[in-house]
């Protein structure tokens, strides 16, 4: 496998203009660990004061077309279901960019100018099924997962499991739209989005949406293996 160097900058363009589509890489970053407790008095990372860091190693699926690939999967199962996508919390992607492998933060949406890898986020899949490596840091230094997943580090919510999967997504939004037609009086609609939900909650049908959708900023990837070349990212 080729090693080059590739400036944020140069990457965020080879990202948003490649023809590569459906990619697997494999990517290093390094960010603060968000179910973490914070506190004022920690090392600022990243604008906050979280008590652990990590450094995640995970394979990841970039360039993937989100809508698409969950209707593929509903449709295989025997279900049209409109929804509307959107994008990630926080986030937004420009017209131009079709292959939405980048987005950047909604609080520069109006500022073209600042459209820049210093606001943008790389945008991959991670497959439930797949374990990241995660090293956890404490003001710089290593700390063992079983040090570190304590509630002096993380908040009680944080040690919970996560069940924010695609699939789990997918339901709620079926939900949400029997509520609405509901809402509006069409009773008929409305048992249509209620069967639809109940088959993604009890069925094994859907162990193909169980993958999340994943962020992370340019400025904390160390480095991603994609196209035959593993690409260190630099300022």
């Amino acid at each position: 496998m080729k090693t080059t160097k590739m400036t944020r900058a140069k990457f965020m363009e080879f990202m948003q203009f490649s023809k590569n589509a459906n990619t697997f890489s494999f990517i290093s970053y390094f960010v603060n660990e968000g179910d973490s407790r914070t506190d004022k008095n920690y090392p600022e990372f990243d604008g906050k004061r979280h008590k652990l860091q990590k450094s995640v190693r995970t394979l990841a699926t970039i360039g993937t077309k989100y809508k698409g690939k969950v209707d593929r999967n509903l449709e295989r199962n025997g279900i049209t279901f409109d929804w509307e996508l959107e994008a990630p919390l926080g986030r937004f992607y420009p017209d131009y960019d079709k292959n939405r492998a980048i987005c950047f933060s909604k609080k520069v949406e109006d500022e073209p100018a600042q459209w820049t890898a210093e606001n943008a986020y790389l945008v991959f899949i991670a497959e439930k099924h797949n374990t990241p490596q995660v090293q956890y840091f404490h003001k710089g230094e290593p700390i063992s997962r079983e040090d570190a997943r304590s509630e002096e580090f993380f908040r009680p919510s944080g040690l919970q499991t996560k069940k924010n999967t695609v699939k789990n997504s997918m339901f709620n939004k079926a939900m949400q739209a029997a509520i609405k037609a509901e809402a509006e009086g069409n009773l008929e609609l409305a048992e249509q989005h209620k069967a639809t939900a109940n088959r993604l909650a009890n069925t094994d049908d859907f162990k193909e949406l169980e993958f999340y959708f994943r962020t992370v900023k340019l400025s904390n990837i160390k480095w991603v293996r994609i196209d035959g070349m593993e690409i260190h990212l630099e300022d």
